[in-house]
């Protein structure tokens, strides 16, 4: 299933989110991504993610087509030298956020997923803290959270 990425907005943000607790203080802030992902034309899921601004900030300035409709694992390995080596993550069953129905066109308050993903470099340095919502639908769901090149290796 083809997943489309679309960058709605990317800013900087210096609140203390959950983010803080899994990232760590960052002086400089830290980039905000708000994405929408089309899961194979099936359903519309939101994404906001967000990345210590002291390592990823040339993220605000990078061509939103660079980040539109790609893996942005591939994007931080690629400009960051910042591979994804693991990941984990937590899941709940949530009502949708105003914010979030508008993005995915479902009706505030109706039930999801909601998903939260911290990934890893080197040393096990967190570099993303991400919150997903997925809609009810019909359809299964995989969560991969491998690297990908971890993806293309055959599994023995």
């Amino acid at each position: 299933v083809h997943v489309l990425t679309t960058v709605l907005e990317r800013r900087l943000v210096s609140d203390e989110g959950p983010w803080f607790q899994a990232l760590g203080a960052d002086e400089k802030g830290y980039v905000m991504l708000v994405r929408r992902l089309e899961i194979g034309g099936r359903f519309d899921c939101t994404s906001r993610m967000f990345l210590p601004a002291s390592r990823f900030g040339r993220l605000l300035k990078i061509a939103a087509r660079r980040l539109a409709d790609t893996n942005l694992k591939m994007v931080l390995e690629a400009e960051f030298a910042a591979p994804t080596l693991h990941s984990d993550g937590i899941a709940h069953v949530q009502r949708c956020p105003q914010a979030d129905a508008r993005m995915i066109g479902v009706a505030a308050g109706s039930p999801g997923l909601q998903v939260q993903i911290c990934t890893y470099s080197f040393g096990r340095m967190p570099i993303t803290w991400q919150r997903m919502y997925v809609p009810a639908s019909d359809y299964g769901l995989k969560l991969d959270c491998n690297p990908p090149e971890a993806a293309a290796k055959p599994r023995v």
